[in-house]
């Protein structure tokens, strides 16, 4: 996936919040140099990127550890995952009837998952966030839509600019 100039200046540096350059295959920080990595498409902007976590993380990586886990045993394609699905699926929807997304602007979903919520805002730019992305490939085509923006990076250090989006999605 290659970014497009409006959505790179959308991104930040998760370290120091400078803005971040495109390289052959990676993104540069124009104020910190550090430099992220793109893995399947998608930029890799964890804080420690290119270099170790530092200890303040390690608790965090326990946590993503045990989210795997119960990702991987909870929607697992059985039918009781299925029926879990379903009822999300019906949750999402009224949610989105009951609040009356506005329907102009980007929209940013933090802990995106697998981006299936962008369905609900059809007309809008989507930003997804999540830390355990695989592949920018988008999980349902919208016709006619600029594809999804698939960040890999944590919502305790937004790798994104200040004042970027209308509507910020922090579900579940």
């Amino acid at each position: 996936m290659k970014l497009s100039e409006s959505e790179l200046k959308t991104l930040a540096c998760p370290r120091c919040a400078g803005g971040l350059a495109a390289i052959t295959g990676s993104l540069h920080c124009v104020r910190c140099h550090a430099i992220f990595e793109m893995k399947n498409g998608i930029p890799d902007l964890f804080p420690w990127s290119g270099g170790a976590p530092g200890p303040e993380w390690a608790k965090w990586r326990e946590k993503l550890d045990l989210l795997q886990q119960w990702r991987r045993s909870t929607w697992n394609g059985s039918s009781a995952s299925r029926d879990r699905q379903k009822i999300a699926d019906d949750l999402a929807g009224e949610f989105f009837r009951f609040q009356r997304v506005p329907e102009a602007g980007p929209v940013l979903d933090i802990g995106c998952g697998s981006g299936e919520l962008r369905r609900h805002m059809p007309r809008r730019r989507y930003f997804g966030l999540d830390p355990l992305l695989a592949t920018a490939e988008a999980p349902l085509s919208l016709d006619g839509m600029p594809g999804p923006v698939f960040v890999r990076g944590v919502g305790e250090r937004l790798p994104l600019a200040d004042a970027c989006f209308e509507t910020v999605l922090l579900c579940e």
